[in-house]
């Protein structure tokens, strides 16, 4: 016990000596920070009208200036952080819930079930992921709620495959064999002796995951088919504050900066949770 503590203190150790994985937790916990804290340090409401204030520059009234309704970008992308970190959480925990449960039950009893669990995953896999939340999203209707479900939906055969994966590996463990033979039922062996085991890999992924589920979602607000006006959402911002990129720059700008950082962010922690967990770089260590 005492030497795996003190492995884990020099993982951690390492996994905060390199830069990058510095940067990304700095990123993610300033966007989480803000969307705690949006109504202490974005007084503006973000949907109010200000006509006699409109697309004004960045000044000291309006830090990031204001859009064509004369309302407060600043308070707009900080609330918007708010609606992108749940959305990210919502889709990446619906796919993993979805996905490591087939994987699982798909890799333990293998046979038809496995075969029809992953042709099932294949169908959907062979679709690109974009197109198929579109269709999803558009029969659905334009709302965020229905953008979300439309990305879950697209999201959770990754983790089908990754699961199922890691549980044939471990199905195969003297530790599985040993509560096999005590009498414990299947799907208590899956969830309680297999599915805890895979999480390494599933925290990475999802790490990753979140940011770029902020992204197609944003994406579908982008073309009509996510958050509608005047949801302070950044993908709908940039939508509507694309016709003004040429005039009036710091429209769309910086709600497209703010989906740049947020993606980048959870893309380098999730690079960096991907050595600090994986057994074979601390051996290396």
């Amino acid at each position: 016990m005492i030497g795996e503590i003190v492995m884990n203190k020099k993982s951690l150790a390492k996994f905060f000596k390199n830069p990058l994985n510095v940067i990304g937790v700095i990123i993610v916990m300033a966007i989480i920070l803000t969307a705690v804290v949006a109504p202490w340090i974005a007084r503006a409401d973000p949907v109010a009208i200000f006509m006699s204030n409109k697309l004004l520059p960045p000044g000291p009234g309006h830090i990031l200036g204001t859009d064509e309704m004369g309302r407060d970008i600043f308070s707009r992308i900080v609330y918007g952080a708010r609606i992108s970190l749940q959305v990210g959480i919502e889709v990446v925990a619906s796919a993993v819930l979805i996905g490591a449960t087939l994987g699982g039950v798909s890799g333990y009893f293998g046979g038809w079930i496995d075969e029809t669990i992953m042709r099932i995953t294949d169908m959907f896999l062979s679709f690109p992921s974009l197109i198929l939340a579109m269709a999803v999203a558009a029969a659905l209707g334009p709302t965020l709620t229905n953008a979300v479900m439309a990305v879950s939906l697209t999201w959770w055969p990754w983790y089908t495959r990754l699961v199922r994966g890691q549980v044939l590996a471990l199905r195969q463990f003297e530790y599985v064999e040993a509560a096999r033979a005590i009498g414990n039922r299947d799907i208590k062996i899956i969830f309680k002796h297999i599915l805890p085991n895979c999480i390494s890999p599933i925290i990475v992924q999802a790490t990753m995951d979140i940011g770029f589920a902020i992204q197609l979602t944003a994406g579908l607000s982008f073309i009509g088919l996510g958050a509608q006006p005047p949801t302070p959402e950044w993908g709908a911002m940039i939508s509507t504050g694309r016709q003004y990129l040429l005039s009036h720059w710091w429209y769309p700008t910086f709600p497209g900066m703010a989906i740049l950082l947020t993606v980048l962010g959870f893309n380098l922690v999730g690079d960096g949770l991907r050595d600090f967990l994986d057994p074979k770089m601390r051996r290396a260590d």
